[in-house]
């Protein structure tokens, strides 16, 4: 049976250290979903040139001050998804309104449709209106629910919360996958408990989720963290295993075949 398997990072700036982390972690994994590429629409061609084997979908979060004249400040923002080839002949973006969150309608069969999309919710700076940007997320991914009924949908990527810390912002998501028909997956926290951290401040937090259909996922514990030394990011890359059917197979993280 098929095995399909998907890994979300935030690269925190995609250059040739992220690039080679991916190839090696990624060598079995069909879906890439990234976030923070810190690249426009033009330079993302490196990311395409370096995964010749992907389809590459990128939204860049710096359109906007390029065409303004802005060529000084901090690089942000900016989504991806990489869809090997072998899986991309009949996939399509998906409009979001927003770079920070790219989407893609995958056929994997003829009664099979999978959304891929690659989230960045935004970072709570303490301000009144970080609850108002995490709704206005909120309603851009359920456009895309709504604009692609019949299909299945994983949302991978930096949430920027905690999935058990409530407050307004995680009520927020919590509510959009209780309406919606959607599991927010837990992690596999035997080796590590983070997928954020900055060392040097001790500052760790598991804000890098998945969140998919209920109907592919058989159980509760399905993310994986991968604590990787080679990984130059401040977050871990995550994936994890589903279950889609009794006919057909559906694996997301898994890095063997059935």
């Amino acid at each position: 049976m098929a095995v399909l398997s998907v890994l979300s990072l935030n690269c925190h700036g995609f250059n040739k250290a992220t690039e080679l982390y991916l190839h090696r972690v990624c060598r079995n994994i069909d879906v890439i979903l990234l976030q923070e590429t810190w690249m426009s629409d033009k330079v993302s061609a490196k990311i395409v040139a370096a995964f010749p084997d992907f389809v590459v979908f990128h939204s860049s979060a710096m359109e906007d001050k390029l065409a303004c004249g802005i060529r000084t400040g901090r690089p942000f923002d900016g989504t991806a998804v990489l869809i090997r080839k072998r899986y991309a002949g009949n996939c399509h973006a998906v409009t979001t309104n927003t770079p920070r969150l790219t989407a893609v309608n995958c056929q994997l069969r003829s009664d099979l449709h999978i959304v891929f999309c690659s989230v960045y919710l935004p970072y709570d700076d303490g301000s009144r209106g970080h609850d108002l940007e995490v709704e206005e997320m909120s309603g851009f991914m359920q456009s895309i629910l709504d604009n692609c009924l019949g299909c299945k949908f994983i949302f991978g990527g930096d949430f920027n919360m905690e999935k058990h810390v409530f407050d307004n912002k995680q009520s927020l998501i919590a509510n959009f996958c209780s309406a919606n028909q959607l599991y927010w997956l837990d992690h596999v926290t035997d080796s590590v408990d983070y997928t954020y951290h900055t060392s040097s401040l001790h500052r760790y937090s598991l804000i890098d989720h998945f969140i998919c259909s209920d109907d592919l996922i058989t159980n509760n514990e399905q993310v994986l963290i991968h604590n990787d030394g080679d990984n130059m990011s401040d977050h871990l890359a995550i994936s994890c295993i589903g279950l889609y059917s009794s006919i057909y197979h559906f694996q997301i993280g898994q890095f063997d075949t059935l």
